[in-house]
């Protein structure tokens, strides 16, 4: 049973580990970008986290930091 528990959380790093690397192949390493100013600033619609214009995804009228967020956030709807 323990061992179980064990490769069920060693496969599930490994998963995580490995769609990071599959994501940074196809969209490039994330580049560190600079906020110009606190009025270019919008808030994530799912983490309510505040993000630069520049970067935020855009979806009927909602907002979202990341595309992590934008999956959560369809999944939840459907």
């Amino acid at each position: 049973m323990i061992k179980l528990i064990i490769i069920s959380v060693a496969g599930y790093l490994i998963y995580k580990i490995a769609r990071k690397k599959v994501r940074t192949i196809i969209f490039g390493p994330e580049q560190p970008r600079e906020i110009k100013s606190a009025e270019s600033l919008i808030k994530c619609h799912l983490c309510e986290r505040y993000i630069d214009e520049n970067s935020a995804i855009f979806n009927n009228n909602h907002t979202f930091c990341s595309v992590d967020c934008l999956e959560s956030y369809t999944k939840k709807r459907g």
